[in-house]
């Protein structure tokens, strides 16, 4: 008895198969599904320097929720003060979990910072 790879039908099902988690690993949010933090440059449509009310609305509208601002929390901001102060977001879309924080500094953005993972969620 053959193998499924061995015969013509089960390479092309191997071959689909490949293909449909290829196009899955680079769908829209795959590339935000990661830890990190910048100083300068643009992140989930907020930008360093903007100010932080369009910051937020822009966040909002993205399709993330709004937690509130928060203090620095040296678990999960490595690196930050005390005295330091985020508009702290999450996503909202199914199969993703996690944090963005926007540090505040003169009523604009200084750095953005995130934590985003995906996770298992099952569908109906």
């Amino acid at each position: 008895m053959r193998s499924v790879e061995q015969t013509p039908k089960g390479r092309l099902l191997l071959l689909a198969l490949a293909a449909g988690l290829a196009a899955c690993s680079s769908a829209a949010g795959a590339d935000v599904a990661q830890a990190g933090t910048l100083t300068s440059g643009q992140q989930f449509g907020a930008t360093v320097g903007q100010p932080t009310s369009v910051a937020r609305q822009v966040l909002i509208a993205e399709g993330y929720g709004y937690e509130g601002v928060v203090a620095c929390a040296g678990t999960t901001l490595r690196g930050c003060q005390q005295s330091d102060r985020f508009l702290a977001f999450q996503p909202v879309a199914l199969g993703l979990k996690g944090h963005i924080y926007l540090k505040i500094e003169n009523e604009r953005v200084a750095e953005i910072a995130w934590q985003i993972y995906h996770v298992a969620y099952l569908d109906g």
